[in-house]
């Protein structure tokens, strides 16, 4: 089974940029196309987020993540999870969460797979479901990338001095993008004043 399952990633993986490239230059011209729709269903979505924090509770956010589910890319549901938490990260249940519909970028996911399996059928013929999540899981990152630079985008646009030191490093919110429960990237460093400031934009 194993050699089987090499032989899948083995033509899948080499596939990859190519399929890729061209799904890719056709989502950005779809999401230029969609993007003020797509722009407030994420407002609408970091809106939610910021409305279940209590008056006093924002004192205790650290951490604002924004994560990729791998369990909605085999359902194909595509949800992004945000959440706000406090020192303990994920050891510590979240202050706030809800999620982000991120379908418009993962719109040709799936046909890509399906292009990706037609060729891996050529040297490994019946390729079942579960091994067509082989190539989901590792094919993923691709598309978990576009997201991440839609929502670098999005935030860029909502901070101000992002890139200034906070002096008191108990005022720092860290804005992190990664698999859930997994690694993550820091995107931004800001102010928690800056970030409560945003949010009571949003929610007005």
């Amino acid at each position: 089974m194993r050699e089987r399952r090499e032989t899948i990633m083995e033509v899948s993986e080499r596939m990859f940029p190519e399929v890729f490239e061209r799904s890719r230059a056709e989502t950005v011209r779809w999401c230029e196309k969609e993007r003020g729709r797509i722009a407030e269903g994420f407002l609408k979505a970091l809106g939610e987020l910021a409305g279940q924090i209590l008056s006093g509770e924002e004192d205790d956010v650290r951490y604002l993540s924004f994560s990729c589910l791998h369990s909605s890319i085999f359902l194909k549901k595509y949800l992004v999870r945000m959440e706000l938490m406090g020192q303990g990260l994920y050891s510590d249940p979240p202050l706030a969460e809800a999620y982000w519909d991120a379908g418009d970028i993962y719109g040709l996911f799936e046909r890509d797979v399906e292009e990706i399996k037609e060729a891996a059928r050529k040297s490994t013929p019946r390729i079942r479901g579960y091994e067509t999540d082989y190539i989901r899981y590792g094919y993923a990152p691709y598309y978990h990338r576009m997201v991440k630079a839609f929502i670098r985008e999005m935030l860029e646009g909502m901070l101000e001095d992002v890139h200034a030191p906070v002096e008191n490093g108990e005022e720092q919110v860290k804005i992190l993008f990664g698999e859930y429960m997994g690694e993550a990237d820091i995107l931004f460093t800001v102010e928690r004043g800056i970030l409560c400031e945003i949010f009571q934009d949003i929610c007005r």
